[in-house]
Order: C-alpha cells, then structure tokens, then sequence
C-alpha cells in the first residue's frame, strides 16, 4: 500500500480513533487492508502477546487495525 493509498483510506475514517497493527517477531511487512475492529486490552498477556485482542463482547474500543495479513485473525 502506498502513502497516497493510506492517506485516503485514513482520511474515511474518524480521526480520533487509536491505530494498531501486528506485532512481535523480526521484519517488516506491506500494509494490504486498513480495517476497523473492536478490541479489549489483553489483561492477561504474556511479553510477547500484544496490548490489545478482538473482541466481539461489551466495553470494546474501536480501532483502525493496518492489517499486513501474515497472521490469521482469531
């Protein structure tokens, strides 16, 4: 995805939104989808899980996920 694409995906959405992406591991990958998503802190993470998980259940907070698709969504 290029700049120019990101901005205009970006510029759709509300802009007080928090923006999260993948982590963990080595390299880098190409941003394919920029996607909405409903996400709860991760209370009971281990060092290498994320802060946050999707989550379908009450008190969510919505997101912008930058989705490189290299990991299955659970």
């Amino acid at each position: 995805m290029t700049v120019k694409e990101l901005i205009h995906k970006l510029n759709t959405l509300p802009s007080e939104l928090q923006v999260i992406t993948e982590g963990y591991e080595n390299g880098f990958d190409l941003i394919k989808t920029v996607e909405r998503i409903n996400v709860v802190e991760n209370v009971n993470k281990d060092w290498w899980d994320g802060e946050f998980i999707e989550s379908n259940t009450d008190n969510v907070e919505e997101m912008v996920y930058l989705n490189t698709k290299r990991k299955a969504k659970k």
